[in-house]
């Protein structure tokens, strides 16, 4: 646990060292929660009522399960490949640490700052666009945010170790990021 929490601290140093990209990331949330209620505004909310729901609740979830399947696979993907430029990774990998350890110490940074964010995106919803919460069982979000979580990232390991193996290319992060955007009906 000791060396997820320095793994998360080093990470959150490097973030905030990058002064100006840390501030923008937290920015980024409020413009893209007024593009998407503004879109929501101009689809017509019959075609929504129909699902139960209106554009601006089902994108912000969307952003939401989106905004974890990046972290857990494209981050991971990119953090190995930057440490594998860097000649970090060998080093890391021959250290007292477990493969899963590793590779969950080195995601950790991505998924909390993506939990602050999205965090941020469903208070500003609520207090500045009138996202309803009223009918929502967060308990039962809770879990299947946590389960989304650990989905991707096992996905991302597994992208990850094809990485490893063939040094250059993602073919299984293209794959299940085109299989998760495809329309379902």
């Amino acid at each position: 646990m000791g060396r997820c929490l320095a793994f998360l601290y080093k990470d959150l140093k490097i973030a905030v060292s990058y002064k100006m990209q840390f501030v923008f990331q937290f920015l980024q949330v409020f413009f893209s929660l007024a593009v998407i209620y503004f879109v929501g505004r101009i689809v017509p909310s019959e075609v929504m009522r129909k699902y139960g729901g209106d554009y601006f609740s089902f994108a912000l979830v969307g952003v939401a399960v989106n905004s974890y399947m990046r972290a857990g696979m494209v981050m991971l993907t990119n953090d190995i490949r930057r440490m594998m430029n860097q000649g970090v990774f060998e080093a890391l990998c021959a250290g007292p640490m477990g493969y899963m350890s590793l590779m969950v110490s080195i995601s950790l940074w991505q998924f909390v700052f993506e939990t602050i964010r999205l965090a941020m995106y469903f208070v500003f919803g609520v207090l500045i666009f009138g996202f309803d919460l009223g009918g929502v069982d967060i308990l039962a979000c809770g879990v299947v945010m946590v389960e989304t979580v650990v989905v991707f990232l096992l996905l991302g390991i597994i992208s990850s170790s094809v990485l490893v193996l063939i040094k250059r290319g993602d073919p299984l992060n293209w794959i299940f990021s085109s299989v998760i955007i495809l329309p379902k009906n």
